[in-house]
């Protein structure tokens, strides 16, 4: 069983830069520009860059047809995030509020006051050591991993 694995993570071929990912991904650019060209990925500065958010992934235990296996990656941290998410619009709902929608410019806009900020690892791929994980957002662990009590506060507060 592998003990550890590279995060996916980089620059999107297809999207354009959404509005609420601009500031940010100009940060990492001025101040952790990987200095890659454009064979190796879409440098062009003005596209989405993945991921948002990370989360521990290592060996979910999941029940799977009257057994359990062992998810590790997007399989196991996808559903996990959308739990916190199910839990927190249960709260909200119980609230009188309705639930929160598309999170992203949340996220973006809240970063410190949610996320644990991953400073050390990086992705692999394309012949290179891919995209190193920095302070702030990175393409590697993106926002950082989410404190649910913290992104549970932020997102209660919200109308």
């Amino acid at each position: 069983m592998a003990t550890s694995f590279p995060p996916g993570g980089g620059f999107s071929n297809i999207f354009a830069l959404p509005s609420y990912q601009a500031k940010t991904v100009a940060s990492y650019y001025k101040h952790h520009d990987p200095g890659y060209n454009s064979s190796r990925y879409n440098n062009t500065q003005q596209v989405r860059g993945y991921s948002d958010v990370s989360l521990n992934a290592q060996s979910y235990i999941t029940g799977l047809d009257g057994g359990f296996m062992a998810f590790t990656g997007t399989s196991a941290s996808s559903p996990t995030f959308g739990a916190m998410i199910t839990l927190i619009n249960g709260a909200r709902i119980a609230a009188g509020k309705g639930p929160v929608g598309f999170l992203n410019p949340v996220l973006y806009e809240h970063r410190e006051e949610i996320f644990n900020d991953v400073v050390k690892g990086h992705t692999s791929g394309c012949g290179t050591n891919g995209f190193t994980a920095v302070e702030g957002w990175d393409p590697a662990s993106g926002l950082g991993t989410p404190d649910f009590v913290r992104l549970k506060k932020v997102l209660m507060s919200l109308p």
